[in-house]
C-alpha cells in the first residue's frame, strides 16, 4: 500500500507517452527485478477524459504478457455532472464482479489480482466454479487501505475442466476494488488476460433483453503469407461464454467473413446455456455449418 509517485509526464495535443515502471522504480532504489505487486494510478487535471492508457506486464525470459485497461474513477464523476447526470453515490453497497476462465491445456495455471483503491479497509470473497457451475474454491479476502493481494487459483492446475468462472463479491463503496487476473503456462511461454466484466449490483434488472456481443478480426486456418507467420502456422478461432445469471440464456451464434471482396453472414444454430454454467463453442463446428470448414482467412 506504500505510494511511489512517479516525475509529472506532460502530454502534447494527441501524443502518446510510454512509461517504463522498472526504471521508475530503480530511480526509487528499488531494483526493477523485485517481486512487487500493486496497482497504478493516473492523477491529471481536465474537464473531461481524454487520456487512455495501459499497463502492460512482460516477462520475455518465459516469454508471457499480460496488457490490461486503466479504469476512469473522479473523470468519470465529472463527466456526469457536465452531463447534468446524478453522480454515483460513494456509500456502500453490495457489489458483484464476474469473470470467465479457460486453459487450452491441463498445465495452464491462474492467477487473480485484488486492489483496494480506497482509505479504508474492504472485505471481499472470491469464488472459482468448474464448467458445470459447480464449486471449486472459495478465498476470503481482506484488503487494507490501497492493499494488493494475488491470488493463486490453484483449482484451476488441478481441475480436468477447461473453463469456469470466477466471481468476485464485496460491500464498499461502488468500484473500490480493482481486479485483473491471467492463464498462464510458463514452461510453454503461454500467457492470456482473464476477462471480467463491470462491477454489478447483486439485484440485475429482471428485465430480459437482447444483447450483441462482436468479436473482431478472428482468424481460422492458414494465415495470408504477407503476414509472415512460420511456415505451417494453423489459426484455430475459440469462443468461451459464461452465464452469470440465475436463469439459462439462449445464444445465436453469427459468422461474417469476406470473400472476393464481400461480405457474407450466416445465422447459425442457437446454443442454450444453463444458469451458471460455461460454455467452450465449437469453432470448427461452428464454421462447418456455415460452409467454411476449409475457409482460410
Amino acid at each position: 500500500g506504500k505510494k511511489i509517485v512517479l516525475p509529472d509526464v506532460k502530454l502534447e495535443p494527441a501524443a502518446t507517452a510510454s512509461i517504463s515502471i522498472g526504471d521508475a522504480l530503480l530511480k526509487q532504489g528499488i531494483a526493477p527485478y523485485a517481486n512487487l505487486k500493486g496497482y497504478l494510478e493516473l492523477d491529471y487535471m481536465s474537464s473531461y477524459d481524454p487520456v487512455c492508457a495501459t499497463v502492460v506486464s512482460v516477462d520475455t525470459v518465459h516469454s508471457v504478457i499480460f496488457t490490461y485497461g486503466f479504469r476512469p474513477t473522479a473523470p468519470a464523476a465529472i463527466t456526469m455532472k457536465a452531463m447534468g447526470k446524478p453522480v454515483p453515490s460513494k456509500a456502500s453497497v453490495t457489489q458483484r464482479i464476474d469473470g470467465v476462465w479457460w486453459k487450452h491445456s491441463a498445465t495452464v495455471s491462474g492467477f487473480v489480482s485484488l486492489s483496494n483503491t480506497t482509505d479504508q479497509s474492504v472485505g471481499a470473497q472470491l469464488t472459482v466454479s468448474g464448467a458445470d457451475g459447480k464449486l471449486l474454491g472459495t478465498y476470503p479476502i481482506s484488503l487494507a487501505a490501497h492493499m494488493t493481494d494475488l491470488v493463486d487459483i490453484a483449482e484451476l492446475r488441478l481441475s480436468s475442466a477447461s473453463a469456469g468462472g470466477i466471481r468476485l463479491t464485496y460491500t464498499a463503496p461502488p468500484d473500490s476494488i480493482l481486479i485483473s487476473g491471467g492463464m498462464e503456462d510458463i514452461s510453454t511461454g503461454y500467457s492470456a488476460t482473464m476477462s471480467f466484466r463491470p462491477s454489478m449490483t447483486v439485484t440485475p434488472n429482471p428485465t430480459s433483453t437482447t444483447t450483441t456481443l462482436t468479436e473482431l478480426g478472428l482468424m481460422t486456418g492458414a494465415p495470408d503469407p504477407m503476414m509472415s507467420f512460420p511456415a505451417g502456422t494453423e489459426f484455430t478461432p475459440f469462443s468461451v461464454l459464461h452465464n452469470v445469471s440465475t436463469t439459462a440464456v439462449v445464444v445465436t451464434p453469427e459468422v461474417f467473413w469476406m470473400d472476393q471482396g464481400a461480405m457474407h453472414r450466416k445465422s447459425l444454430t442457437a446454443l442454450n446455456i444453463p444458469a451458471a454454467q460455461t460454455l467452450m463453442l465449437d469453432a470448427p463446428s461452428l464454421l462447418k455449418q456455415a460452409g467454411l470448414a476449409s475457409y482460410n482467412g
